[in-house]
């Protein structure tokens, strides 16, 4: 049904908003932790050397946001999940965006888990229209078409 169709893109909306702050508030508290250590220069280039790649760029949390406010319209967000689940080359595309994001810089991660999380709730995201019966069987009757069925008989 439709109710739970919402439900199900604000379900997914909020828990990408979830990782993004979470991400946000970790990359704050390195910032912070960077700026504090900011007396020795010997000891905030190791600084910087080992948490520096964990730090998400502002372009990145930008466009992770960008991703997650098309979630916020309903038919967006419908007609977006339903191409990526009815479609199987536009999911793989998508995926193999995620993995090239992925491997290109560490400092992407938050755009790649808002795409993976967009893939993951595509996957499970229920279709409007019912699957077709497998080859050479009849598919279930509906309620329907069994009422007219017996009202036939």
């Amino acid at each position: 049904s439709d109710n739970f169709r919402k439900f199900f893109t604000l379900v997914t909306l909020l828990l990408m908003i979830a990782v993004q702050f979470v991400d946000f508030s970790a990359s704050t508290s390195i910032a912070r932790m960077l700026q504090e250590a900011s007396h020795d220069s010997h000891e905030t280039a190791k600084m910087i050397a080992v948490y520096g790649t964990l730090m998400t760029r502002p372009h990145a949390s930008v466009l992770a946001a960008c991703l997650s406010l098309i979630l916020f319209s309903y038919t967006a967000a419908d007609w977006l999940l339903t191409r990526l689940h009815n479609r199987r080359k536009l999911f793989f595309g998508v995926a193999l965006i995620t993995l090239v994001v992925l491997f290109a810089s560490p400092r992407y991660l938050i755009v790649t888990e808002v795409l993976e999380m967009m893939l993951m709730a595509a996957l499970i995201y229920p279709n409007k229209i019912p699957s077709q019966a497998p080859k050479g069987r009849k598919p279930i009757p509906t309620e329907e078409e069994q009422n007219t069925l017996r009202k036939a008989a």
